[in-house]
């Protein structure tokens, strides 16, 4: 099983300054309709295939 990603990596990627809510509500965005979300876990967040 993957670990988990937590809220500083996605921070590291895109820069300090960017909001990491709203690219999280982006990536969640771009999966509607597709067979698996971005889900938030105790950790961070994971790709989980939906149900």
């Amino acid at each position: 099983m993957a670990s988990p990603v937590s809220r500083d990596y996605p921070a590291r990627v895109v820069g300090q300054g960017a909001s990491v809510e709203i690219l999280i509500d982006d990536i969640q965005t771009e999966l509607i309709g597709r067979p698996y979300k971005l889900a938030q876990v105790v950790g961070g967040s994971m790709f989980r295939t939906k149900t």
